[in-house]
C-alpha cells in the first residue's frame, strides 16, 4: 500500500531525468575527437627549431654569411682563415696593439 502515490511517481520521473547515460553523447563523442585530432595533429606537424646564427662570419674557405644577423655586432677578421661576429665593444680588445705589431 502505497501511502504517498503522487510523491512516489515524482520521485520516480525525477530520478529518470538526472540518471547518467552509460555512453558519451553525441556532442562528448564531437569534443573528444576533435582534443584527440588536435592533439596528434600537433605532435605529427615538424616541430621549428630557431638555430642561433654562426658566429664565422669568413675566412679562406668560409662559404657561409659574410655579415653578422645580430644588431651591434661586427664581423672581425682575426687572421687569414677565421673571421668572428664580436660585439662592436669587444674590437678594441681583440685589436693589436701598435706595439705589438712593431715586434
Amino acid at each position: 500500500m502505497d501511502f504517498f502515490p503522487r510523491a512516489s511517481a515524482e520521485l520516480e520521473l525525477s530520478f529518470k531525468q538526472h540518471t547518467h547515460r552509460a555512453y558519451p553523447t553525441d556532442m562528448q563523442l564531437k569534443s573528444i575527437l576533435l582534443v584527440l585530432s588536435t592533439s596528434l595533429l600537433a605532435h605529427a606537424l615538424p616541430q621549428v627549431v630557431k638555430v642561433p646564427p654562426s658566429p664565422q662570419c669568413g675566412g679562406k674557405s668560409w662559404t657561409g654569411p659574410k655579415t653578422c644577423s645580430r644588431p651591434d655586432y661586427v664581423c672581425f677578421r682575426f687572421n687569414d682563415n677565421y673571421s668572428e661576429c664580436i660585439h662592436w665593444t669587444r674590437v678594441t680588445q681583440w685589436t693589436p696593439k701598435q706595439t705589438d705589431v712593431d715586434n
